[in-house]
């Protein structure tokens, strides 16, 4: 969940600043300044830290479920964003971009019109997207609650290309 992520997260950056990578330390020195306004602001609401913290959670918890199959790692690049034809409440907090490879393809649409644009043209999206679909969230619960989607690393990249990846990201920074 948020807490897993976030510690790996900010350990990976650890491990990039460390490494000398001075675009991740920059990002922290502007953040971390930020964070502690932010924190003071929300100090002096009536509502106390312990229910934001728990708001946080929960706001964090329902993201990862929209980013958990939002993109997956695919040969082709146009077969790499998902459509969940769910149309609940789900689909409104994520302002439809359950509807995702509609979005990639329109990018100006609102997002209350890509339902209707996805409506009009099904097939075609569900063809652009190599049939990356799933009929709503519940179907995706029962399929992957309990095990792993993709590995974590990119399942198409080999693990010295990453090595690599990683160096060059390093140099640049």
């Amino acid at each position: 969940g948020p807490l897993l992520g976030q510690m790996c997260f900010v350990s990976q950056d650890t491990r990039a600043i460390l490494a000398g990578n001075m675009r991740v330390l920059g990002a922290w020195v502007l953040h971390i300044p930020a964070v502690v306004i932010v924190m003071y602001f929300v100090s002096q609401s009536v509502v106390p830290m312990w229910l934001w913290g728990i708001s946080l959670y929960v706001a964090m918890s329902i993201l990862k479920i929209r980013t958990y199959l939002e993109h997956r790692a695919y040969d082709k690049a146009r077969g790499r964003t998902v459509v969940i034809e769910d149309r609940g409440l789900l689909a409104f907090l994520f302002l439809n971009n359950n509807l995702h490879v509609v979005h990639h393809m329109h990018p100006n649409i609102p997002w209350y019109d890509l339902p209707q644009k996805f409506a009009a043209r099904r097939q075609h999206y569900l063809g652009r997207n190599e049939g990356y679909v799933y009929p709503d969230y519940k179907s995706i619960f029962a399929e992957f609650l309990f095990r792993m989607k993709d590995p974590v690393a990119h399942p198409l990249m080999e693990p010295q290309r990453i090595a690599n990846d990683q160096d060059e990201g390093r140099k640049a920074g």
